[in-house]
């Protein structure tokens, strides 16, 4: 017989370890308590297949163990189709503008560049597929500093649009919390975008969020508060909006003015005619020629 210390009893048999550190299934021994050293025997294997085949016999029995079977073979496939589904969009705004597609666990799954400083931001990011959107977002503002590439006033706009409304998920405040945590020296608004704002802005080939700005604005001279595709944004989120396409806007005109002082000024032509000569009133002499007079002292000493 071998020898062996108690690990663990069961109904049918117990578990022992012998001095070589390898685990058997014991013949039970009822006094024997976990950590006693006992001399053993191995238990039947038959015998507890044959206890296993008996269970089995249970209708209910093998109607659990087929379902059980069935959810473990399709699970994986639902995971992965939801992991691969578009469930929200978020678009964010340095100056480099991307748009990022998250699944319903808000990891990226697609990434959109929107203009040529974001093309160039995108291509040095790497390992981001099925990133959380957070951490995508805080490298994506890392990447744009050091390029030099985010405003004077280091701020950051990202608006959220979720395919399916009803189901009331908010991200904004999560990834605005690490964010902020993360980052430094930055202002973040983080707002939701109604789908149908979302679709407007596809449409017309404009940008989600300059979109939003424009709402929010055309909102404010209506005073009612009640439009087409009304947006709901916080006040210190409103102005970090209207401040980055304020100071946009500034920069554009800037540059018009610069350009405007550096062309040079071309005086417009003018056309003269020449004036006809009158044959009873002939053309005065040149400039610096002296007009003989009769009887003058030049005439006379001629």
């Amino acid at each position: 017989m071998k020898k062996g210390i108690v690990m663990e009893q069961q109904n049918e048999y117990m578990i022992v370890m012998t001095s070589d550190g390898k685990f058997h299934r014991a013949e039970k021994i009822n006094h024997a308590d976990i950590g006693m050293e006992v001399q053993f025997r191995t238990a039947d294997e038959r015998k507890v297949l044959h206890q296993w085949t008996q269970v089995l016999r249970s209708h209910y029995t093998r109607a659990a163990v087929v379902a059980i079977i069935f959810l473990l073979m399709v699970f994986p496939v639902f995971s992965w189709y939801g992991s691969n589904q578009a469930f929200a969009y978020m678009n964010i705004d340095i100056n480099p503008s991307v748009e990022l597609e998250l699944n319903d666990q808000m990891q990226v799954i697609d990434m959109t560049p929107q203009n040529e400083e974001a093309e160039e931001i995108v291509s040095s990011l790497k390992d981001w597929k099925k990133k959380d959107a957070s951490e995508v977002t805080f490298e994506l503002i890392e990447l744009s500093q050091a390029k030099g590439y985010v405003n004077d006033a280091n701020q950051v706009l990202i608006g959220i649009s979720y395919l399916k409304e009803e189901l009331n998920q908010n991200y904004t405040e999560e990834v605005e919390t690490f964010l902020m945590e993360n980052a430094t020296d930055i202002s973040v608004a983080t707002f939701l975008v109604p789908k149908d704002l979302r679709k407007k802005a596809i449409d017309q080939k404009a940008s989600v969020n300059e979109m939003v700005a424009d709402r929010i604005k055309s909102e404010e001279k209506d005073q009612t508060g009640e439009s087409e595709l009304s947006v709901h944004v916080e006040d210190n989120d409103r102005e970090i909006i209207q401040s980055f396409y304020k100071e946009d806007s500034s920069e554009e005109k800037q540059e018009e003015v610069y350009d405007s002082e550096v062309k040079p000024v071309v005086p417009p032509a003018v056309n003269v005619k020449p004036q006809k000569q009158d044959a009873k009133n002939p053309a005065p002499e040149q400039a610096g020629q002296k007009r003989k007079i009769p009887g003058s002292w030049s005439e006379e000493k001629a």
